[in-house]
């Protein structure tokens, strides 16, 4: 499957897709800046920016997504 989430999408769109990734076993999400910072979702194993950051600190958070809690990405 694959998810997307971004700031034009209602809420219960992105719930949607959140919890549809989230549970997921083998899938994809494409998402903009909204999902930089503030999600955990379990098994992240690659992060591929698009358009990459000039700004340090949004370039971390972003690549933050794997690797959490102790565990590779």
């Amino acid at each position: 499957h694959v998810y997307k989430l971004h700031g034009d999408m209602d809420h219960s769109e992105r719930k949607k897709n959140y919890f549809g990734f989230d549970k997921s076993e083998h899938s994809i999400l494409i998402c903009t800046d909204v999902a930089s910072r503030g999600l955990d979702f379990k098994k992240v194993e690659w992060v591929v920016q698009y358009d990459l950051s000039s700004q340090i600190n949004e370039y971390v958070n972003r690549v933050g997504r794997t690797a959490r809690i102790a565990t590779q990405g």
